[in-house]
């Protein structure tokens, strides 16, 4: 009798599929950060830190005023973000890793200044170079 109860008793609930839990980042969803070296991750944050901290303020007000703010270039070629895979003359000669990561977190806030950062490292400063 109580082996017919127990029976009845999972047998009267319906037996559902168990829910599996997984993480799944949507900022990195093949998880190619955790391929980066040490050093393109410190490109990267110092990237992401700039662009957050003070490209994105001035590019809004730029875009307000319909203006082009040279001063931003002028910061990221002190920050390093111009003709960053050169060697010598100032550049800091990293990989195209770490040029692409600068790339996307200047592209994250303004295309256009992530052109003009494009357009001054390759089709200017290597000819120069």
């Amino acid at each position: 009798k109580m082996f017919a109860l127990r029976l009845a008793a999972r047998c009267s609930r319906p037996i559902l599929p168990r829910r599996y839990t997984t993480s799944f980042d949507w900022t990195d969803p093949m998880l190619l950060r955790d391929q980066l070296t040490e050093e393109e991750k410190q490109i990267h944050e110092a990237a992401v830190q700039y662009c957050d901290d003070k490209l994105k303020p001035r590019v809004i007000q730029a875009n307000r005023k319909e203006e082009f703010d040279r001063d931003i270039l002028r910061e990221m070629g002190a920050m390093g973000f111009l003709g960053p895979t050169l060697h010598g003359y100032g550049c800091a000669g990293i990989g195209y890793v770490g040029y692409g990561l600068i790339a996307r977190a200047i592209e994250s806030v303004d295309s256009g200044y992530r052109s003009a950062m494009s357009v001054q490292s390759s089709l200017v400063m290597w000819p120069i170079h």
